[in-house]
């Protein structure tokens, strides 16, 4: 009898890391950091060089880090062997929407507008060069970022909030949510849904 061919087991995942490879063309940057933000990515992101995307992102999907803990974080800087930090890095993107629960951003600076659909994101010594628009109250209220961080442009709710996800589409119409909802692509769920609570109108961005 012929021996049973054995499986292969697929590679441990690590998390990605932008542009390791010098010379690497913008595009193929642009491509790894989107995939690495997607629901399809990892629950780490390191950004080792200044990036430029020119079209609005979202961070997707629910993550956990190696404690098994839910945890998605970006991180905008160099190490060196002894793991000490060695440069910062600029991300600059127009708009980028936080869907995941539990995101920080940490060690550099972001350019552009960040719209939190999710709870408890964080800044982290980072600087951002922009706006921070909460897509619900539960999502401002519960927003942190340490004596290191700055933001240099409005911290509100927003009156348009860009909703990329059911379930920041969920939070958008319920009681807590804002008196408007953009949705910034297709959406589908098999759940009923209830636009619920008395919310007022606040000011145009």
């Amino acid at each position: 009898m012929g021996c049973a061919k054995q499986a292969t087991m697929p590679p441990k995942t690590t998390p990605n890391v932008v542009n390791t490879v010098p010379n690497t063309v913008n595009k193929v940057e642009e491509t790894a950091f989107e995939k690495s933000i997607s629901s399809k990515g990892t629950w780490i992101i390191a950004v080792t060089k200044n990036l430029t995307i020119n079209k609005d992102l979202a961070v997707d999907g629910v993550y956990k880090n190696d404690k098994n803990v839910v945890q998605r974080k970006i991180t905008l800087f160099s190490l060196d062997k002894a793991k000490n930090k060695t440069s910062k890095f600029t991300l600059t993107v127009p708009k980028l929407i936080i869907n995941s629960p539990q995101t920080s951003i940490e060690y550099g600076t972001f350019k552009g507008d960040l719209y939190v659909s999710a709870n408890n994101f964080k800044l982290v010594d980072t600087i951002v060069e922009g706006n921070v628009y909460f897509t619900t109250n539960e999502a401002k209220s519960t927003f942190k970022m340490d004596a290191k961080s700055k933001v240099t442009g409005k911290q509100e709710l927003a009156t348009n909030p860009m909703v990329s996800t059911v379930v920041a589409f969920e939070k958008a119409i319920s009681s807590k949510g804002t008196s408007a909802i953009a949705l910034t692509k297709n959406l589908t769920t098999d759940k009923d849904l209830v636009v619920d609570g008395d919310i007022k109108m606040i000011k145009t961005l």
